[in-house]
């Protein structure tokens, strides 16, 4: 069986991690970036030619509602099963909740959250029809365990926490549908670079592995997610934070 991906902010860190996963394990995706870039072509085409399946780049701007479904209908007109979606795009500032204007909050929120809803909306209307689909939403350690510096962004992505396990109750009379959460810890890309020296030494000392996540070893359990081994986890929120709960 075709098995078809749709993963959010695929242009880099855990998002392009997700989108070789799938792809080397035979998933046809459709990538989706904010921007056209020739270096993101060329890296989908790379992954296409290397396994034998296709990946078609999808543009639109995450804090735009028309550009997100206009993205998401030109996915549709490809007429395909949708297997999993993956709501992988967010964005996060490392400043005290103070220090944050109203436009920054309400960016937040837009893009980690209300976009996540939209997407997943129109996305849920075509796997009740399939009756069968996973959704898999990538939520936070912050949004688990609160920290420092991540007041906006971790409220945020405790919403998705909840807005996971609410949804993986409605969408359960819809058919075969398998809604769960990711909770990343502290992930080597370009978000965390934005941390302070501070921080990223306070993030590191809480973490009982003392080191940052790598992307691959998120995609790996966002892929076991998606995955028939899976088959009877249902509204959960997974931690892969290499134990930075424990290390409080």
């Amino acid at each position: 069986m075709e098995r078809n991906v749709i993963i959010t902010g695929a242009n880099r860190g855990i998002g392009f991690a997700m989108v070789k996963k799938f792809a080397e394990n035979g998933c046809n995706d459709w990538a989706c970036a904010r921007k056209h870039k020739p270096d993101f072509e060329a890296r989908m085409g790379d992954l296409t030619k290397q396994n034998n399946i296709w990946i078609k780049p999808i543009y639109f701007d995450l804090s735009d509602e028309i550009e997100i479904k206009n993205g998401m209908m030109e996915i549709f007109k490809d007429k395909k099963s949708i297997h999993t979606l993956i709501n992988n795009a967010g964005i996060y500032y490392d400043k005290l909740f103070q220090m944050h204007s109203m436009r920054e909050i309400k960016e937040v929120y837009t893009i980690n959250l209300f976009s996540m809803m939209q997407i997943t909306q129109l996305v849920l209307k075509i796997m009740a029809r399939q009756k069968s689909g996973n959704i898999i939403n990538i939520s936070s350690s912050t949004g688990v365990t609160p920290q420092q510096g991540a007041v906006c962004y971790g409220s945020a992505k405790a919403a998705v926490v909840v807005f996971t396990q609410a949804l993986a109750i409605e969408a359960a009379h819809l058919g075969n549908i398998r809604i769960n959460a990711l909770a990343p810890g502290q992930t080597d890309t370009g978000m965390m670079r934005t941390l302070s020296d501070k921080n990223l030494e306070h993030v590191l000392n809480n973490c009982i592995m003392k080191r940052m996540g790598r992307p691959s070893e998120i995609a790996n359990v966002a892929y076991f997610l998606s995955s028939d081994d899976a088959s009877f986890i249902n509204g959960q929120v997974i931690r892969v934070d290499g134990g930075e709960s424990q290390g409080k």
